[in-house]
């Protein structure tokens, strides 16, 4: 009794198609991934590059050490009157320790409506009290502490800055990972949809002509 045939595989007449025949090419996976990527990296990036500064502690004016006395100038203003806010290190101190000497006379620092605190390599240090509506000129500022406490003001209007570098940190941190998203899928499921239509076009016509 003869042994059964096993047909060869593939069997005869079945027809094959390489992948490197395929449009478009597997390279645009690459392109999908490495796009999503991109664009991910560049959102962390951008948020930390539009947060880090605005945590940082602020350029200020001037600072006195203890007790004392410190000068500075107020520019003229781009628009509207200046505003001063005033720090101290380490934090915990209070407005009424410092006093402005403008033009006019004396004046006190008021408590802020919301605070500001941060620590660097030098140590801690807290907003403590604000003044508005100053005009361009000279200025003193005058504080009574002890020598381990620093005072310092500021024209920065750090709170603001926090708000507009929050905001914008979170645009980088969700608008460019989801735009990576939308088009590293869009590049992957048109190449996967494209490649499969065309395997599907290449074996029907095989299977018509018989190669």
């Amino acid at each position: 009794m003869a042994a059964p045939h096993t047909p060869s595989w593939p069997p005869h007449g079945s027809a094959y198609v390489d992948p490197k025949e395929l449009r478009p090419r597997r390279r645009w996976y690459v392109i999908g991934v490495v796009t999503f990527l991109a664009l991910v990296v560049s959102g962390a990036i951008g948020f930390f590059i539009t947060l880090l500064p605005v945590l940082g502690q602020p350029e200020f004016d001037a600072e006195v050490h203890g007790s004392g006395e410190a000068d500075f100038v107020l520019a003229d203003p781009e628009e509207g009157l200046h505003q001063l806010s005033l720090y101290v290190s380490p934090s915990g101190g209070v407005p009424q320790a410092c006093v402005l000497r403008t033009p006019e006379g004396e004046r006190e620092f008021s408590p802020p409506r919301a605070t500001h605190e941060g620590h660097t390599n030098n140590g801690s240090w807290e907003m403590v009290g604000r003044i508005r509506g100053l005009e361009a000129g000279e200025y003193t500022l005058s504080c009574e502490g002890n020598e381990e406490t620093t005072y310092s003001v500021t024209q920065q209007d750090i709170l603001d800055d926090l708000l507009f570098g929050f905001f914008g940190a979170l645009g980088f941190a969700v608008l460019l990972p989801g735009l990576g998203v939308l088009i590293g899928a869009t590049i992957l499921i048109v190449t996967a949809v494209r490649r499969n239509s065309h395997k599907r076009r290449l074996l029907a016509e095989r299977a018509r002509y018989g190669y």
